[in-house]
């Protein structure tokens, strides 16, 4: 597949949903060529989830907005707008400059209702996302230290990452990430 950013038109985030503790998300190209993207993680359910799956389908969407850039223009609320503005104007800068594209011209994501995460009944802890390296491995001793409730995250579960997990002796949540192969 090849994709010319002179040629697409619009990026759209198509559908996302949850089939058997997987969130499958939907990304569309001028609505002709199709991504999809498999996330599989244990314990999807209730509003957490949904809230979750809704701001996941944004983020990782830069995955494939990148393949063609075209004129992008999301409405959500005002820290949601924030966030992904920043993630995928200045989280693309470097994509930009190679490209020579200008994507404050045709990124916005626009603030608009109120913001909605109020009323999640979750424990109180702190996600430490593990890679494997020393960073994680600080990172976690200095919360247990602290006495804080962790839980380390990871995307995959290769030999390093599970070694680090098994060393903290903490609570291990994995995801698995499937790309879309168009």
């Amino acid at each position: 597949m090849s994709v010319q950013p002179s040629v697409a038109q619009a990026f759209r985030f198509a559908d996302a949903c949850y089939e058997d503790s997987t969130a499958i998300l939907r990304y569309t190209l001028d609505d002709d060529v199709e991504f999809v993207e498999r996330i599989r993680f244990p314990g999807a359910q209730g509003e957490a989830s949904d809230a979750l799956l809704a701001l996941l389908h944004l983020i990782v969407g830069v995955s494939y907005y990148k393949t063609a850039a075209p004129q992008l223009e999301v409405d959500a609320d005002p820290v949601t707008a924030a966030l992904l503005n920043r993630l995928y104007v200045d989280g693309l800068s470097e994509f930009a400059y190679v490209n020579r594209v200008d994507l404050r011209g045709r990124v916005r994501f626009a603030p608009a209702g109120d913001v909605t995460a109020d009323g999640l009944s979750l424990p109180r802890r702190t996600a430490v996302p593990i890679g494997g390296g020393k960073d994680s491995i600080v990172t976690l001793e200095a919360l247990k230290r602290a006495g804080e409730p962790i839980v380390a995250f990871s995307v995959g579960n290769p030999d390093p990452i599970r070694r680090t997990v098994e060393a903290a002796g903490v609570e291990h949540i994995v995801v698995e990430r499937e790309l879309s192969p168009a």
